[in-house]
């Protein structure tokens, strides 16, 4: 693949290239990633606990109603919607796997034959699809099915790579 074709599917530009070569990420790329993640954090922390709570909520409504106790069961199922939604928005906190906060600014670099590998989750039926490259003893995991399509399987890369929890491509080269 051309280097043109690369930089359109990573989104990386000769500038960010430049920089990760050096070790770092560009300005550009730390603003960028900064905010990746932003809205899947907001949707866990705050939409779904909203809105299992006010379906926990109606439920008791209705159950009051059929039992006739209205005050009593409105009241419970409040608490336990309240309940409900607190601990999903904890559960939430906890996880970060939507998230690709920038902690650190350096880039890893590997090179190599890059060896493509695409396994579905839940068998062949499954819409999921998991697209990793490995490179070295390095695997990365690619975003989009249009990464996995760029990158030719057996050729030789560069790979620079942010490396938190998980390694996510900042830009790659062909060697």
């Amino acid at each position: 693949m051309s280097l043109e074709i690369l930089m359109d599917r990573f989104k990386f530009t000769q500038a960010d290239l430049e920089a990760n070569r050096q070790g770092h990420l560009s300005a550009a790329q730390q603003a960028r990633w900064a905010g990746a993640g932003q809205w899947s954090r907001k949707l866990l922390r705050t939409t779904i606990p909203l809105l299992v709570a006010a379906f926990v909520a109606v439920v008791g409504l209705i159950i009051s109603l059929v039992l006739n106790t209205l005050v009593v069961g409105s009241a419970v199922s409040l608490i336990i919607a309240g309940l409900v939604g607190f601990t999903i928005r904890w559960l939430a906190g906890l996880g970060g796997r939507g998230e690709v906060a920038v902690e650190t600014t350096s880039v890893g670099r590997a090179e190599g034959v890059v060896h493509l590998r695409e396994s579905f989750d839940r068998g062949e039926d499954s819409t999921f699809r998991r697209r990793q490259l490995e490179i070295g003893h390095h695997t990365i995991q690619l975003l989009n099915k249009e990464q996995f399509e760029a990158i030719e399987n057996g050729a030789r890369y560069i790979v620079y790579f942010m490396d938190n929890d998980e390694k996510w491509i900042v830009s790659i080269e062909e060697r």
